[in-house]
């Protein structure tokens, strides 16, 4: 991706036969090119572009400017939230929950050579079959994130996850996610929106927050554990992410 700072991190040694392990990229908003400075409507997939406090991704339809909304997108949200972030170099995501899409659809463009494999069923799921008919790095899987073997076959075949985004509105969140992280690379990033409301009506998502916080740092398989509230954007969720050993 252009305009990205690489951070410089020792990759493991490949002696076991794994697919290389890349490192991750440093997206800071300072540093990102700025939409109004950028030539002609056209542009090139693949480029998080800002203006101000608002970001956009370049479409792979048709090059032109999206704008990324926080207030509809969780991880626009998030990375509103911190002056920068780190998003996987390669660009394998598994997508559990994808909603209408929005957010699939700008990681899709923000990764064009990518794959997004999208676990999602019910009504919602038509916006992701209509997404993955316009962008070929899409990959529709009509299934239920809280039983991955059914869909085990197929993952397995698209080999290891460099990122793991889970924005799914039921009460064991942090099951579903743990269940997913077999499918994780050494080194491959996780992130976790949460939503208060789906499990408890009364309690405080920060308080909760950092009792999931708790759980998965006496785990030995993940490491740089972060809680983020993402308020004012999204009120009642905020965001677990770290990386996986």
């Amino acid at each position: 991706m252009n305009h990205a700072k690489v951070v410089e991190a020792g990759s493991p040694s490949n002696s076991h036969g794994r697919d290389e392990i890349m490192d991750p990229v440093e997206i800071s908003l300072n540093d990102l090119p700025s939409a109004d400075s950028t030539p002609g409507r056209t542009m090139t997939p693949g480029r998080l572009i800002r203006r101000g406090r608002k970001i956009f991704t370049i479409s792979q339809i048709d090059g032109k400017r999206r704008y990324w909304d926080p207030n509809h997108s969780k991880l626009a949200a998030l990375m509103l939230k911190r002056s920068s972030f780190a998003l996987p170099g390669s660009t394998n995501i598994l997508y559990l929950g994808g909603g209408h899409g929005t957010t699939v659809s700008h990681l899709a463009d923000l990764f064009p050579e990518g794959g997004i494999s999208v676990i999602e069923f019910g009504i919602t799921m038509d916006g992701v079959l209509e997404l993955a008919r316009e962008r070929p790095n899409i990959f529709p899987i009509m299934e239920d994130a809280r039983i991955p073997d059914r869909y085990d076959r197929f993952l397995s075949v698209r080999g290891g996850i460099d990122l793991l985004y889970q924005d799914v509105a039921q009460p064991h969140q942090l099951e579903i996610l743990v269940n997913h992280f077999r499918y994780l690379r050494p080194g491959g990033m996780f992130i976790l929106m949460v939503k208060i409301r789906s499990i408890s009506q009364s309690e405080d998502k920060m308080v909760y927050g950092k009792q999931l916080l708790e759980t998965l740092s006496i785990r030995d398989d993940v490491k740089d554990i972060r809680l983020v509230d993402l308020a004012p954007y999204q009120r009642d969720h905020i965001a677990i992410f770290g990386n996986f050993n």
